[in-house]
């Protein structure tokens, strides 16, 4: 999210402007993340069920 997050904070703050290429983007950088998120989390019950303990390290 946090692609998304300076985007907003470059607008809010910074008075930047948000161009149609960047909203077009929008959903692109929205599915890279979920895809990470989804990759980390399927990674992190992979290793606990097979009794790891901690954190994957990516």
């Amino acid at each position: 999210m946090n692609p998304v997050i300076a985007m907003f904070l470059g607008v809010a703050l910074g008075g930047e402007t948000i161009t149609a290429a960047e909203w077009a983007a929008m959903p692109v950088i929205l599915a890279g993340v979920a895809i990470v998120m989804v990759a980390h989390s399927r990674a992190e019950a992979t290793a606990a069920a097979a009794g790891r303990h901690g954190t994957v390290r990516s």
